[in-house]
């Protein structure tokens, strides 16, 4: 079974899966306002699509942050992923938190870069490798496949044990990519 993240472009590129990774920088800050920004006071996951950009983040938790990163960033692989992150960007993420979460942002706890791998579609792709039909892969998750990880973790078991799925997953097979350079078995 191959569930490799972002590293999936890489060594399954004799397949010309239609991959893209993505450098994310995400932001932790204490918050001004407790009170309102932490989860052990019921501050919701938050979403936000706005004119700077689409951003994602979560409420303090037992004593870890406001989490803030922001989707969609510099084309990158597992192996070239630039790690340093820019006080700008830092500024860049405040910034967004102070317009539209007020009380969120306080003093910076940690930053982090992690890579997303998208596919043109943003499903995931879970299949058999054609050359070696014994061998599973899930990749293209999108940043959000942890999300999904008993379920995908099922359909994978399910694959290797039974060869099927009660899910539907048709529409996660590499097929849906043929035309695009995908070689997948007949």
């Amino acid at each position: 079974m191959i569930t490799t993240g972002p590293w999936a472009a890489e060594l399954l590129a004799d397949l010309h899966f239609p991959l893209q990774v993505q450098r994310t920088v995400n932001a932790y800050f204490q918050p001004e306002r407790p009170e309102w920004w932490s989860v052990e006071r019921g501050a919701p996951d938050f979403l936000l699509d706005v004119p700077e950009g689409s951003f994602y983040g979560m409420p303090a938790v037992a004593g870890v942050g406001v989490k803030i990163g922001r989707s969609g960033g510099a084309e990158t692989t597992a192996r070239t992923i630039r790690r340093t992150i820019d006080d700008a960007e830092i500024d860049m993420l405040r910034n967004t938190l102070d317009r539209y979460l007020p009380g969120a942002s306080g003093p910076e706890l940690r930053r982090i870069t992690c890579m997303c791998t998208y596919t043109p579609d943003r499903d995931f792709i879970i299949d058999r490798h054609p050359s070696y039909p014994q061998v599973l892969f899930g990749c293209g998750f999108s940043g959000r496949g942890y999300k999904f990880a008993p379920v995908v973790g099922e359909i994978l078991a399910d694959l290797a044990g039974d060869g099927q799925s009660r899910h539907e997953i048709e529409f996660l097979a590499a097929e849906r990519f043929v035309g695009d350079g995908v070689q997948v078995m007949a």
